[in-house]
């Protein structure tokens, strides 16, 4: 299984790195966290942000795997505590499906 995160940004801080590297590590040997960073568009003074977003959404979808299965995070979304989460990654290990 494949788990693609696809995220707007480049050149993260070295702690976000450093915990992308410690989650990877503690992924079963099954999945294979890959990550996207998609770029942000430019926010000069005038930019048309929404525009922008839109920019950056279209370039979010055009970056998930064909077959995958999308889960967006959303700060308003369903909380998973790490054992809810854990049953979800489990599911779809099983499944066979790609996440994105």
């Amino acid at each position: 299984m494949q788990i693609h995160i696809i995220a707007v940004g480049d050149r993260m801080p070295e702690w976000v790195e450093a915990g992308y590297r410690e989650y990877a590590k503690r992924l079963p040997r099954e999945c294979r966290l890959e990550l996207h960073e998609i770029p942000a568009g430019r926010r000069a003074k005038g930019a048309d942000i929404r525009r922008l977003i839109e920019q950056e959404g279209a370039r979010q979808l055009a970056a998930i795997p064909a077959g995958a299965h999308v889960v967006a995070l959303d700060r308003l979304g369903k909380q998973l505590d790490t054992e809810a989460l854990a049953q979800e990654l489990k599911r779809h290990l099983a499944g066979g499906e790609h996440l994105a």
